[in-house]
């Protein structure tokens, strides 16, 4: 997703952009990714709760987003030409931002935590 938004952000010309597109596109289904491994981490008891925790996460980053991008699309419009993709600049920062942040979470410490609720179960 990082390497489609980098495409349409430095974009000179309608081919790249389209590259891009298709690029962005193989992350359609990433939120169905996530959401079967977490239930792969966690008790069927505190399935929902993440199920909520999730939805009222994305919920309140899909709030913040849009008013993010109009902004710097505004930035953009104003420095020229040349920055007309900056949104999209910022969207490839994002994702890589979060793929960096992700290889932080440790498998040992995620199914350490499942052992310890199961163990509370009985």
């Amino acid at each position: 997703m990082a390497t489609g938004a980098l495409c349409l952000g430095l974009a000179p010309e309608i081919g790249p952009a389209i590259i891009g597109i298709i690029l962005m596109s193989f992350g359609a289904g990433l939120l169905s990714i996530v959401r079967s491994l977490i239930t792969l981490h966690v008790s069927s008891d505190n399935i929902s709760v993440v199920y909520s925790v999730m939805s009222m996460v994305n919920t309140i980053t899909a709030a913040l987003a849009g008013p993010l991008f109009n902004e710097t699309y505004s930035v953009g419009l104003q420095l020229g030409k040349m920055w007309y993709g900056l949104p999209f600049l910022i969207a490839a920062g994002l994702v890589a931002l979060d793929f960096v942040l992700t290889l932080f979470i440790r498998e040992n410490y995620a199914t350490s935590m499942i052992g310890q609720n199961e163990d509370h179960d009985d």
